[in-house]
């Protein structure tokens, strides 16, 4: 995750006014997870408003629809995909040296 990297300097404030490593992991992951649900919402609203727009324009019989068991497996692959993309980096901050990382090291 590239704004792990790039936010190290604020990371290491963030342990030097007393979060624990924890804490800041459990920041990070939090904040992939929330990016991830919007990037979600977005897409099935999208896909939503694709299919409504389809659906009178495309001569078949079936209905174009987006089911519920499909929103949801939707929201559970950005859930997991979030976790997966964010753990690794978020770990990472657990070998940070606060020191170093306030020097731009």
């Amino acid at each position: 995750m590239q704004g792990v990297r790039e936010r190290t300097i604020e990371l290491a404030v963030l342990e030097t006014v007393g979060f624990t490593d924890r804490t800041v992991v459990a920041l990070l992951v939090c904040e992939s997870l929330v990016l991830c649900l919007a990037a979600a919402a977005i897409g099935m609203s999208v896909a939503e408003g694709l299919l409504w727009f389809a659906s009178g324009r495309i001569p078949i019989e079936a209905r174009l629809e987006l089911r519920p068991a499909t929103v949801l497996l939707g929201i559970a692959f950005a859930l997991i995909l979030a976790l997966v993309s964010s753990l690794l980096p978020a770990l990472r901050t657990f070998r940070l040296e606060i020191a170093e990382a306030l020097a731009g090291r």
